[in-house]
């Protein structure tokens, strides 16, 4: 009877864990590039190394030096005004030193930016063939609110040395 509750309890843990991760609603957003193999028009999915958590992730370099991201108009997101953004992404790269970075840009109509985060990647990279986490936390200032404006979410490659990107998670917050 007790190793029946302990399993069960396990079993429902886990469940309850993944289900938390990958939230399906428009402030949660989750990407493991596994579903998406096979679709025409993404010439940024490699499987060249594992992915982080699967076969597939995403891939910048010199000729692909902007990565498939999250791009959605605020009043998308939610009908309340968004006050905060949080976004992860595991990186990987054979050279530590790698010129470029992982970003949050929200920009109004014409093309404005109104808020520009870009975390460098040797700020967070410090392992050479190593899967590496980084989080770009941050409140939204209320310029930068409108629903009408444009929020991004992506990986900025400005040199030659590749770096892929895999289980990018977005969450905004009401």
């Amino acid at each position: 009877m007790l190793k029946k509750l302990s399993l069960t309890i396990l079993i429902l843990s886990v469940l309850t864990h993944c289900t938390r991760r990958h939230k399906a609603d428009n402030l949660h957003y989750f990407q493991d590039f596994e579903s998406i193999a096979g679709w025409f028009g993404m010439p940024a999915l490699s499987s060249d190394i594992k992915g982080h958590s699967g076969n597939y992730s995403m891939l910048t370099n010199a000729q692909l030096d902007y990565s498939p991201g999250l791009t959605r108009k605020l009043k998308e997101i939610s009908d309340k005004p968004i006050k905060k953004i949080r976004a992860s992404i595991w990186c990987y790269t054979m050279e530590k030193n790698s010129n470029g970075a992982f970003c949050v840009q929200i920009m109004n109509a014409n093309g404005e930016n109104k808020l520009w985060i870009a975390r460098p990647f040797v700020d967070f990279i410090k392992s050479e063939s190593t899967w590496t986490k980084t989080v770009i936390e941050t409140e939204i200032p209320k310029d930068a609110a409108n629903p009408e404006n444009m929020v991004k979410v992506f990986m900025w490659n400005k040199g030659t040395i590749p770096v892929y990107g895999d289980d990018v998670e977005v969450i905004f917050s009401e």
